[in-house]
C-alpha cells in the first residue's frame, strides 16, 4: 500500500490562505476537481467563478463567471462541482436549491436538476451540498442534506427518491454531505452520513444501509470516495483530516492531516472535500482556511489552497 508525505505542497491559491479575486488568489474555494494532464478546476465560490489551474501555473484562468443571484449565469452557493466526459461543467447551487449545467464556453447555464423551490417533494431539495455526476450517463445523484435522503435525477424532469429519512437506523440519515456512486462496481453507493459520524455502503437492490466506516473514529465526515482496490478516502471534517479506510477493516489511517486544525503543510482547517486523479495523487479541500488536501486540498479562513500530497 502507497505511502504518503507528511507535508502538502500548495498548487492553487495563496500558500498563507490570504482571500482574494485576482488571478493568482481565491476566496472561500468549496470544490476541487482533475481533469485531463492533471489540469486542476477549482469553485471559487465567494467569486462566484470557476477557475483553471494547469500544471506548475502561478495563475489560473477564470473558465466561468457568474455573480450572486438567481439568474442561469448566477449563483446562491456554489456547493460542489462536477465534470463529464464532454467537458460539461454541473455545478451544485445549494442557495439557489439546482444543478445547472455549463457547456464549454457558454455564458449562461441550463437547470438539468432540481430548481422547482426548497422543498421535500421528489423533484425538491433542501440544503443539499453533495452530489456525484456518473461521468457517462450524467445520471445525478444528490445528497439531499436538509431532508436527509439520497434523490437521483436520470433527466432534469425525472427524479426518484433513492432512500433515506431522517434517524440513525440502517435505513436513516442525519445531513448527509457526501456521496459516492462505484460505477465499477455495479453503481454501489456511499454517503457520507455526516450526522451519524459514519459511511453508509448501499448495494443495488438494498433496503437497508451497512455502515463501512466509522465506529466511534469519525467526527463529522463530510466526503468519500473509493478507488479501485476499495480503499475509502474520507474527508473527516470535523478531525480535520484525510483517513485512508479499506472497505472490511475496523479502523482506518491517517494519511493528511493531524487533527489540529492549521495553515501549516502538514495541517488541515475544517477540510470539506476530497478528489483523487487517475495518478496515485488526490486533493482535499476545506472550507474555513481556505486550503485543499489529499493529493490534497486545503482551506484556510476566506480563501482556500489547493495542496497536493505526492505518493512515494
Amino acid at each position: 500500500m502507497s505511502n504518503w508525505s507528511i507535508n502538502a505542497t500548495t498548487v492553487a491559491g495563496s500558500p498563507t490562505g490570504i482571500s482574494g479575486s485576482n488571478a493568482s488568489l481565491l476566496s472561500n474555494p468549496y470544490d476541487v476537481f482533475i481533469g485531463n494532464n492533471s489540469m486542476i478546476y477549482v469553485l471559487d465560490s465567494s467569486n462566484f467563478r470557476v477557475q483553471l489551474w494547469l500544471r506548475n501555473a502561478v495563475v489560473g484562468t477564470t473558465i466561468i463567471q457568474g455573480s450572486a443571484g438567481s439568474a442561469l449565469n448566477q449563483f446562491g452557493l456554489m456547493a460542489q462541482m462536477s465534470i463529464d466526459i464532454n467537458g460539461n461543467i454541473y455545478i451544485l447551487d445549494s442557495n439557489n436549491t439546482r444543478v445547472t449545467k455549463w457547456v464549454p464556453g457558454a455564458g449562461t447555464s441550463s437547470i438539468v436538476a432540481a430548481g422547482n423551490g426548497k422543498g421535500s417533494n421528489a423533484n425538491q431539495i433542501n440544503g443539499a451540498v453533495g452530489m456525484y455526476v456518473q461521468t457517462s450517463t450524467s445520471i445525478i445523484w444528490i445528497a439531499d442534506t436538509g431532508n436527509n435522503r439520497i434523490v437521483k435525477w436520470s433527466s432534469p424532469s425525472t427524479s426518484t427518491i433513492v432512500c433515506g429519512t431522517y434517524g440513525s437506523g440502517a435505513t436513516q440519515f442525519s445531513s448527509p454531505t457526501g456521496i459516492f456512486i462505484d460505477e465499477n462496481d455495479q453503481n454501489t453507493m456511499y454517503v457520507a452520513d455526516t450526522g451519524n459520524q459514519r459511511i453508509q455502503q448501499w448495494r443495488s437492490g438494498d433496503t437497508s444501509g451497512t455502515t463501512v466506516a466509522g465506529l466511534n473514529q469519525l467526527f463529522l465526515p463530510s466526503r468519500v470516495i473509493v478507488d479501485i482496490n476499495k480503499n475509502m478516502f474520507i474527508v473527516d471534517t470535523g478531525n480535520s483530516r484525510v483517513v485512508r479506510w479499506t472497505i472490511g477493516s475496523s479502523s482506518g489511517t491517517v494519511i493528511a492531516g493531524n487533527s489540529v486544525e492549521g495553515i501549516l503543510p502538514n495541517q488541515l482547517n475544517f477540510p470539506t472535500v476530497s478528489t483523487t486523479t487517475t495518478t496515485s495523487t488526490s486533493f482535499v479541500q476545506s472550507s474555513t482556511s481556505n486550503a485543499a488536501v489529499i493529493g490534497s486540498f486545503y482551506q484556510k479562513s476566506f480563501a482556500m489552497l489547493l495542496l497536493a500530497l505526492i505518493i512515494y
